[in-house]
């Protein structure tokens, strides 16, 4: 990979902010208006716990988003950090452990784009970016909120908290993966990321 290619420029740095901004407001709305209203639901009708992992990938998009757009080393990591920051510093719900997620998310996210060499960008990688946050968070989720996990697994048993984890790597998958690039490439085929790569490829299809 040449070192022109790896190199930001204002316009990437400008992208990676507008994206943190957009991200961590998306946040921000899933921590305090999905997570919290789900939260106090669950309490009363254990069921509801299973639609937690289910709008998991909302969190994640911050990561696929600026890797997507920007597609250089780095860009899904700062993404997806700077968004999480965002979260907090606007008043999650979550606090600092937006902060830690955000940590654990980016480097996954940045994981997903790195296998391919920084190469591929399409729904594969896209996928496999939005779906690997899901499972080095349930360590902190673990740490953090063992109260959850304990309800489920009395609930559902082991098999269900297998399920339970690896929804959330499916909903990543589909939030963060699929749905994040169709609404991507809907921009681009505006003409509002022409000076991308993304703007270009999207016009040649």
């Amino acid at each position: 990979m040449s070192k022109r290619y790896q190199r930001y420029t204002a316009l990437d740095a400008a992208a990676l902010a507008a994206v943190a901004v957009v991200s961590g407001a998306i946040f921000l709305l899933a921590s305090d208006y999905l997570y919290v209203p789900l939260q106090g639901a669950s309490s009363v009708y254990p069921i509801m716990s299973i639609a937690w992992p289910v709008i998991y990938g909302f969190w994640f998009l911050g990561g696929t988003a600026a890797g997507y757009i920007i597609r250089k080393p780095g860009a899904a990591f700062a993404g997806e950090f700077l968004g999480s920051v965002v979260e907090m510093v606007m008043g999650s719900y979550f606090g600092l452990d937006a902060f830690i997620w955000g940590v654990l998310q980016a480097a996954s996210s940045e994981l997903g784009f790195a296998i391919w060499g920084y190469k591929r960008w399409d729904y594969v990688s896209m996928s496999v970016a939005g779906f690997l946050p899901g499972l080095p968070i349930q360590i902190t989720g673990w740490y953090l909120y063992p109260s959850l996990y304990i309800a489920v697994l009395n609930y559902a048993g082991y098999a269900g908290l297998a399920a339970f984890i690896l929804l959330h790597c499916i909903s990543g998958l589909i939030i963060a993966g699929i749905l994040t690039k169709i609404f991507i490439d809907l921009i681009a085929r505006s003409g509002a990321l022409d000076i991308f790569e993304i703007g270009r490829e999207v016009k040649r299809k």
